[in-house]
């Protein structure tokens, strides 16, 4: 109800402020009698809220005079108070076709495919609110709040993510972020935007450039205890940070099974003698203790961005069940395996409902078996 008093309020300054059919540019059609009467007509419903009455006035001096601006402009004001958003953007779009100069119809656009953009986002049409977004930004002529224009922005890069379209989040959130002043003029969106990049660019796998971003985040909002966001933060660093380790790992356990499959050739060759099996397997195993070098490297490298985060995280929030998983399963590629079966045992210990519970305890009994050959 109060959306629908603004709007009233808004269309009636519009007609207040409309040009007289006297006073019509020289882009406007000239106005006939009977079209002159019926937009009287129209104009004092509006003034009397009789909205449909008024369109279907409007629309008869539409369908006698197609090509007259004033009255597309005047059937979109009472199209957008009844938040029929969609067909009053068409009719203000028609009113400047037929008047570039129009305006006054620019901005009621402009207006309008905030108050659009706005309705559907609202409704979770997130793909219809964008495309009202876009269009407004697109949109040339008019003079745009620059605040707006921000919320504008990071708006359609939240629905984007929640759309799944992470490569256009992240590339409206990297837009935002580069606009001149926008740390300085809107401290808080610009922390929250980088925030928001990480997100898209965690989804995209470029976990290097998400974790950047993150901390970058953490930093620009480490002023605030209470902060809801540090939590996920934390968590998607170290989330991010042991998936790049993983994919890396697997690259190198490829490599060494590919080894390992040479060397059993070589064994399993009845052909070479055994003095010279011992000379052809001597690269190969060099090569495979060459990787398990690098593999242990890395998982040093990284415990810096895993370990501290994951752990911050499970602090902020206890709750973050994949935390503590990644945090074992860390330990577990580490090769220790004391520390993932007490992770494991934690998680079993604070998930007892969680539906992955029987691939858990399976895990653990691998990890236990590594334990107790380890004491042996």
């Amino acid at each position: 109800m109060y959306k629908k008093i603004i709007l009233a309020v808004m269309a009636m300054a519009m007609i207040l402020q409309a040009p007289s059919p006297a006073a019509q540019g020289k882009n406007e059609q000239e106005m006939t009698k009977q079209s002159r009467q019926l937009m009287s007509k129209a104009d004092k419903a509006m003034k009397n809220k009789e909205y449909d009455s008024a369109l279907s006035l409007f629309q008869q001096v539409i369908d006698a005079q197609p090509e007259l601006a004033l009255a597309h402009m005047g059937k979109g004001v009472a199209l957008r108070i009844q938040e029929k958003f969609e067909e009053a953007v068409q009719s203000f779009e028609k009113a400047i076709e037929l008047k570039p100069d129009y305006q006054q119809a620019k901005q009621a656009l402009a207006e309008t495919l905030i108050f659009a953009g706005n309705k559907f986002g609202t409704e979770k049409q997130l793909e219809k609110a964008n495309a009202h977004y876009l269009k407004w930004l697109e949109l040339q002529g008019i003079n745009k709040d620059p605040k707006v224009e921000v919320q504008v922005h990071y708006t359609m890069g939240v629905n984007y993510l929640n759309l799944k379209d992470a490569v256009k989040s992240a590339e409206t959130f990297q837009k935002l972020i580069n606009q001149p002043n926008l740390q300085k003029d809107f401290s808080q969106i610009y922390a929250v935007s980088h925030y928001m990049l990480g997100l898209g660019l965690g989804q995209m796998n470029k976990y290097e450039e998400a974790q950047e971003n993150l901390i970058k985040y953490l930093e620009l909002s480490q002023s605030d205890p209470a902060n809801p966001f540090a939590p996920l933060a934390n968590y998607m660093i170290g989330s991010s940070a042991y998936l790049a380790l993983d994919e890396e790992v697997e690259k190198i356990n490829t490599e060494i099974r590919g080894l390992n499959g040479e060397l059993e050739k070589i064994n399993n060759d009845s052909k070479i003698k055994d003095e010279d099996k011992i000379k052809s397997a001597k690269p190969v195993q060099d090569k495979i203790a060459e990787a398990q070098k690098r593999k242990a490297g890395l998982a040093v490298e990284k415990t810096g961005r895993i370990v501290p985060y994951l752990t911050k995280a499970i602090e902020g929030r206890a709750d973050l069940e994949d935390a503590y998983v990644k945090l074992g399963n860390f330990y577990y590629l580490c090769e220790d395996w004391s520390g993932a079966l007490k992770i494991y045992q934690t998680i079993m210990e604070k998930f007892p409902s969680s539906p992955d519970r029987s691939t858990y305890e399976k895990f653990m009994k691998t990890i236990e078996e590594k334990v107790k050959g380890k004491t042996q």
